[in-house]
């Protein structure tokens, strides 16, 4: 997986009006350190353009990633490394902010653009990108009678999409100071060179589910066998701040069907929390190590 994102942050870089385009393309297939764009009046002489903007890879090794879209009846997206049940290359990426935030919006901004994705009308897709105000029926968020609701109301979902990784490795750090309009105010506690990984989350087995309904209230469920995450600024043992089962069972060898046979499954409850309590957490045990929802 590769970005073009500048790791310094200048107009020149990260502007890429209209004006520009027609002067320039794509400098071809991309590949760690090549330049992103050639010049179109140069072809002769492949004068490259803005040699500091160049491809930066986000993933420390090859990775295989399947993603699969049906619309039965709603439309539906699965994003795996499980392909025909054999997970050869785990999915271990390493970035900084800006690319996280870039790689968010691969979600957010493609699910605006279901006319070129999907066969969906103009008032299905206006319709899907205005916010709807929450029912006037609907009590307030977070309240007894909201926790009922949620409980009760089963409505059909009209969108899904969730993730399932045999193994998932995450690397972050922040981008230089100044690289965005604003700091992050977590920059004030770390060293002037705000560069490298700052935290790192592992998992087994994890598996996020999201779904909305005609309501328009969205469920995101997380379950995993193994979450581990570390404070990278921190030396060995103490960066490691949050830990819940054994993220050392070997995956990416063989079959997923080892792992079944061993109860090693995961999967996102949509309902999880909503009748448990703080006495319930202690006194008996979860069905998954790591389990997570919001509502």
């Amino acid at each position: 997986i590769f970005t073009s994102l500048s790791p310094t942050k200048n107009k020149k870089t990260t502007t890429r009006g209209i004006r520009y385009l027609k002067k320039h393309r794509f400098n071809g297939r991309a590949f760690k350190g090549k330049p992103v764009f050639v010049s179109i009046k140069s072809e002769a002489k492949q004068q490259l353009i803005d040699p500091s903007l160049c491809w930066e890879g986000v993933t420390k090794k090859k990775c295989t990633l399947e993603v699969l879209v049906d619309y039965a009846p709603h439309l539906r997206v699965l994003l795996t490394d499980s392909i025909d049940d054999e997970v050869t290359n785990p999915l271990d990426v390493e970035l900084r902010m800006s690319q996280l935030y870039l790689l968010l919006s691969c979600y957010y901004e493609n699910m605006q653009e279901l006319p070129v994705l999907f066969p969906y009308t103009a008032e299905e897709t206006k319709r899907c990108e205005t916010y709807s105000d929450p029912p006037p029926n609907f009590p307030e968020y977070g309240t007894d009678e909201y926790v009922k609701m949620l409980s009760e109301m089963l409505l059909p979902p009209n969108f899904e999409f969730a993730c399932h990784f045999e193994a998932l490795s995450m690397h972050c750090g922040f981008d230089r100071p100044g690289y965005f309009d604003v700091d992050p105010e977590v920059l004030n506690i770390l060293s002037k060179e705000a560069t490298g990984s700052v935290f790192s989350f592992s998992s087994r087995m994890f598996v996020v589910h999201t779904t909305t309904d005609e309501s328009s209230v969205m469920r995101i469920g997380c379950g995993a066998q193994a979450v581990v995450v570390k404070d990278e600024r921190r030396a060995k043992p103490l960066n490691e701040f949050f830990s819940v089962g054994d993220l050392h069972t070997k995956v990416g060898l063989g079959s997923v069907e080892e792992s079944k046979s061993n109860d090693e499954n995961a999967w996102a409850d949509l309902s999880f929390g909503l009748d448990l309590n703080g006495g319930t957490l202690v006194d008996d045990s979860l069905s998954l190590p790591f389990q997570a929802s919001i509502f």
